[in-house]
Parts: structure tokens; C-alpha cells; sequence
């Protein structure tokens, strides 16, 4: 039993800070933890992450002939921990605009080859949730769309390409995410969707994942009445993971949790109570991203459990053995030298330009015909995190610089996610003295002072295209533009799309994977 206890580490998947991996050296050393998450705080660029996951494996070797799981979340879109050396690309609703389950396949092989390289070997993507409702401020365009065959299509698919190519796949966040109000970032969201209707949406993608072999399947912090009349989170409830998950649905796989230190877990759970919970329901992993006293009280409430008999001792070796046989089963050497200066841009590129999507276009607007003389008006908002799980997000310089190539007369306003008013008096001289205005939307939807200020701008009255470069939901609030484009998207590949469209150097060929209400 005492080497049980000491392998208990095994079940818990650990970040640490800053960019030296030295600093997770007692995780791995001491309590042995089973898995490293990496974050855009521990890697500065693609070579920088090679160097850091042999250093992680290095210290791994130094106490287990097991190799550590290297975890990250390269979900493509806006989180993505990685944007230096590697390809980055427009995410999961651009796919499903696309509607091509061979693009998905291919994004998800360039990604795996990528990150395998670097010595990395988890991915937690893709995000099965369903966008099924525009209030939700954590999915959007995470997602593949509303439609839960295309996100169970494009979700497997993904899951085929990553595995194939030495990758761990992991489907989140079970049972579903798409129908919360709150981001569970925060707080704890209840879903209080039927459980037919769960059945025939939210459920679909996930049984798809476990019939593609899926490695991981990561749970939701979120109650669902209909699953769990306790109301316990599902990262904590036994009818969901073992009864449903392993029991009806047959996964095999391994259950990790999503972090338990996200608010819905904290605010009611310590991590030490929250750590034995989930292990009792059914999860075999748990996530714990951030404090090294949190990790290290998960780990001893662990072992005190299976002390106590509160966490049986076959439940443990059960899940152990588990989780050495999926590490068996794959290859977790880095792969040959990585080139950093080979990112894949011509994918990316395409499935950019493959997903935009013209939503509206009256009077024939686009692509623009503007004389040499005519002054184009572009209004731009700051790329910024807008929830806990982005870290990063990138500038609009490119965009800018693109758009003034197709023509020179283009005067630009910078503003906020909401707009200063300083910034609207600027925005709206400059928009009031031009002959045509395009007007860029971050997530406008769900800002109120971003909303009235494009209004504002409409208002003035000039030849406006409105495009909205995150959650296309924006386009259901300017009926007032004469043209609206989607591009699901701010990257750099999905900007360069979107100056083709706007000057007919590219074809809009997307489909709108939500409806906009």
C-alpha cells in the first residue's frame, strides 16, 4: 500500500510558473506527478518549448521510467499558448464555416507534427461544446457551431488527425458547455437543458469522440439537472462520469478534470475536498494549473483518502494502470529538430480564407471599387483576453498594413474593447469625413459601449461593412450595415482574408455555422 500512496501523484496534472521548468522540479521529484501543463507563461516561442519539455522530461527520468504527460491547450483561434514558431490557426468555428472535415483533419495533423516535435504530447483539444447560445461568454467560437452533427463531424475528424500523428486528443468539456449563462472561469453554471434533448445535442459529439478512440475526455464545471438531480458539478458527480461516461456512453479513456481552480470549483470546493471528489466520482486525473500549496494539499488529501479507505486502493491501481498503459501506448520522444521558421502558413491561410462569410451585401458594396480619391474610414478594436482561458491575443498592425496595400487613401482608428470617449470623438471625426467605413467588432454582442458606439458610427450614414472578427453573433445587432462579413477570427491569417474579401482578391465562400437570432 505504501507504493501505492507514493504513486499518487500519478493522478494529478500540474502548471507551474514562469518560463524555467526548473521550478516544477519538487512536483515532479518529490510528489510525482503524472502530467505538466504548459502555459504561455512557461514558453516564450516553439524553440523555447522544445527546450523546456526535454528539461521537464529530463527531471521525470531522474525518479520514474514513465515518461510525463506535457499538456497544453492549443485549441487554435483565441487560445492558443504557442504563437511564435508554430502555425496558428483561425480555430474551430472557422472550421465549421468551412464545413470540410478533411481541413479539420489537416489542421489537426499540422498541429499534433507540430507539437509533437517539440516534445509535447496531450493537446486538450478540440471543444466539443455546442454555440447554441450567444449569452454564453466561455464557448463562442470555440466552438464548431450549433449544429451538433457538424461539431460531432468536425470533432472527430480532428481527433483522428491529432492522434495519428503521436498526439494525445482530449474532447471538453463533458457533458457540454454550450448552454451556460456564466463562464465557469468565474462561477458555476447550471444547465437545466431535458435530458432528451441533451441526448440528441450536447451528448452527440462526445459519443463521436469515443467512437474516434478519443485519449482524454476533460469534464465541465457545471451542474446539469437533468444528469445529476444533486446539482453537484459534473466534474463531481458520480451519475455523470462513471454512470454515464464510462458505464452507458463506454468511454475508455482517461477522465481528467478541468482546473480546479477555476472559480466554479473554488468558490465552493477547497482543492483538497475537490480533489478526492472528483477522483470519488470517477475522473482518474486532476487538473490543478496554478498554486503549489493547492497541488501539494490535492496530493496529500489523495493519499490520506486511500489511507482511510475514502478512495478504495483498487480504485487507484485501476486508474494507475490506466494511465501507464495510455503513456505505453504512444510515443513520447521529441520528434527530429524542430523549424521554427517552417510554421505551415499556407493551411492556416486556407482554412481563413475558406471560412469567411459575406452575410450581408446590399447595393453589391463588396468588393469595394473605390476611386483613388475615395478615403476609406477603418475602425479596429484592441485584440484583447477577454476571458481567463485566453492569454494572449495579437496586434492589428498587419491588418492595417494589408489593407493599405489595396488602397492607399485609408485613414485607421484604434479603440478599446469599450471605447473611451476620447476614442469615439476621434472615431467618429474620422468616419464622418470618409466616403466609405469599415467597422471591425471584437465580441461586440456582449459589450454594451462597443455596441452603442458602432451604432454611433452606423448613424453617421456613410457605405458601412461591419466585420465581425470573433463571435459572429456581432451581425445580428448592426441591421443597419449595408454589408456584414464573419471571419470567426482575429489571427493574422484571418485578417489577411478578410483585406481579400473587402477588395475581391479573395472569394467568400463560408457558410454561418450559428444562426444570428
Amino acid at each position: 500500500m505504501t507504493e501505492l500512496i507514493e504513486s499518487i501523484g500519478e493522478m494529478l496534472m500540474a502548471g507551474y510558473p514562469g518560463t524555467d521548468p526548473a521550478a516544477a522540479a519538487e512536483l515532479i521529484q518529490r510528489y510525482r506527478v503524472g502530467g505538466i501543463i504548459l502555459f504561455s507563461r512557461n514558453v516564450k516561442d516553439a524553440d523555447h518549448a522544445r527546450a523546456v519539455c526535454s528539461k521537464l522530461q529530463e527531471l521525470r527520468q531522474s525518479v520514474s521510467d514513465s515518461p510525463l504527460f506535457i499538456a497544453i491547450d492549443q485549441e487554435g483561434g483565441c487560445v492558443a499558448r504557442i504563437t511564435e514558431g508554430v502555425t496558428v490557426f483561425p480555430g474551430n468555428m472557422a472550421l465549421g464555416a468551412t464545413r470540410s472535415e478533411e481541413l479539420a483533419r489537416q489542421v489537426a495533423s499540422v498541429t499534433a507534427a507540430e507539437l509533437f516535435a517539440l516534445g509535447i504530447n496531450v493537446n486538450f483539444a478540440p471543444v466539443l461544446d455546442i454555440s447554441s447560445n450567444p449569452r454564453n461568454p466561455g464557448v463562442g467560437a470555440r466552438s464548431f457551431g450549433a449544429d451538433a452533427a457538424l461539431v460531432a463531424r468536425l470533432g472527430s475528424a480532428m481527433i483522428r488527425g491529432m492522434q495519428e500523428n503521436g498526439m494525445c486528443a482530449a474532447a471538453k468539456h463533458f457533458p457540454g458547455l454550450g448552454e451556460a449563462r456564466v463562464d465557469s472561469h468565474d462561477e458555476l453554471p447550471r444547465v437545466d437543458a431535458a435530458l432528451e434533448r441533451m441526448k440528441k445535442r450536447e451528448l452527440l459529439p462526445f459519443e463521436a469522440a469515443i467512437d474516434a478512440e478519443v485519449a482524454f475526455v476533460m469534464t465541465a464545471h457545471c451542474s446539469y439537472s437533468a444528469l445529476d438531480n444533486t446539482l453537484a458539478p459534473a466534474t463531481m458527480s458520480r451519475a455523470i462520469l462513471t454512470d454515464l461516461l464510462r458505464n452507458r456512453l463506454g468511454f475508455k479513456g482517461i477522465i481528467i478534470s478541468d482546473c480546479l481552480e477555476m472559480g466554479a470549483i473554488e468558490k465552493h470546493f477547497p482543492a483538497p475536498q475537490a480533489a478526492v471528489a472528483t477522483a470519488r466520482a470517477g475522473a482518474d486525473m486532476m487538473l490543478i494549473c496554478h498554486t503549489l500549496d493547492k497541488q501539494i494539499a490535492a496530493i496529500d488529501s489523495l493519499k490520506n483518502a486511500v489511507r482511510t479507505g475514502e478512495l478504495s486502493e483498487k480504485r487507484v491501481r485501476n486508474v494507475l494502470s490506466a494511465i501507464s498503459s495510455i503513456k505505453k501506448a504512444l510515443r513520447f520522444e521529441q520528434g527530429p529538430p524542430y523549424r521554427a521558421d517552417k510554421p505551415q502558413k499556407s493551411v492556416s491561410e486556407e482554412v481563413a480564407s475558406r471560412a469567411i462569410t459575406i452575410v450581408r451585401n446590399e447595393d453589391s458594396l463588396l468588393p469595394f471599387k473605390l476611386a483613388a480619391s475615395d478615403q476609406l474610414a477603418v475602425v479596429v478594436p484592441s485584440f484583447e483576453s477577454l476571458t481567463k482561458v485566453e492569454e494572449a491575443a495579437e496586434p492589428h498592425e498587419a491588418f492595417i498594413h494589408k489593407l493599405r496595400r489595396y488602397h492607399l487613401n485609408t485613414l485607421f482608428c484604434s479603440v478599446g474593447v469599450k471605447p473611451t470617449e476620447v476614442e469615439v470623438r476621434k472615431c467618429v471625426d474620422i468616419c464622418r469625413n470618409a466616403d466609405v467605413v469599415v467597422v471591425v467588432t471584437y465580441n461586440l454582442h456582449q459589450y454594451i459601449v462597443q455596441k452603442d458606439f458602432v451604432h454611433m458610427l452606423l448613424g453617421l450614414g456613410k457605405p458601412a461593412v461591419v466585420a465581425a472578427v470573433r463571435d459572429p453573433y456581432d451581425l445580428a445587432f448592426v441591421p443597419e450595415a449595408r454589408a456584414c462579413v464573419a471571419t470567426y477570427s482575429f489571427r493574422q491569417c484571418s485578417l489577411k482574408a478578410l483585406a481579400g474579401v473587402l477588395f475581391g482578391q479573395v472569394e467568400a465562400t463560408g457558410e454561418l455555422p450559428v444562426e444570428l437570432g
